[in-house]
């Protein structure tokens, strides 16, 4: 995950060979110091490939934490975005 900073907003860029895992961990810190900035949480998510037979039950389980722990969620591609929770 890697930190940058822009008008005013923390950015945590986890976008390079995302696991299920590392979504879900680096939501959970993202959470973290919004609310340790008192700030609001937004997510962009985009698919994540070879995940192999079980890619809907992990797409479902992130999208899903996400729209628990953040304010705004943007998902990205099919896999994420034809999910209906």
């Amino acid at each position: 995950m890697s930190p940058g900073h822009g008008l005013g907003a923390l950015v945590l860029d986890d976008t390079y060979n995302a696991s299920p895992h590392a979504v879900e961990m680096a939501l959970e810190t993202a959470r973290r110091l919004a609310d340790d900035r008192e700030g609001r949480l937004l997510a962009v998510l985009g698919d994540m490939l070879e995940l192999g037979a079980e890619s809907p039950q992990h797409h479902r389980r992130v999208r899903s934490r996400a729209e628990r722990l953040c304010d705004h969620v943007v998902c990205v591609g099919p896999r994420l975005s034809l999910i209906h929770l």
